[in-house]
């Protein structure tokens, strides 16, 4: 289940991710496939969470690529690659294994 504190958090546009001052993440936030999120102003991703999914009811829509630079914590975004271009290879990994 989602914590209350984070359901109906919005995705953001790629310049508030890129181009806005203070805002540096890990690589540039620009592929198509790739999901911009600010849940809040000090809870982003740290080391160990990739892979960590995002869900819409219930559905699993991205999983976390990167976070900002910096601590832990530190105010920015997070990054999330989105599932859905990628359905074909992981049904086809997933059916291989």
């Amino acid at each position: 289940m989602v914590p209350a504190e984070y359901q109906g958090t919005p995705v953001r546009r790629r310049y508030d991710c890129t181009m806005r001052p203070g805002t540096e993440v890990l690589g540039q936030c620009g592929a198509a496939d790739e999901l911009c999120v600010k849940a809040s102003a000090t809870e982003t991703a740290c080391n160990g969470d990739s892979g960590t999914p995002a869900t819409v009811d219930g559905a699993v829509v991205a999983v976390t690529s990167r976070g900002p630079i910096g601590d832990c914590g530190a105010e920015g975004f997070t990054v999330y690659t989105a599932v859905a271009p990628h359905l074909d290879w992981i049904q086809q990994t997933i059916g291989a294994n």
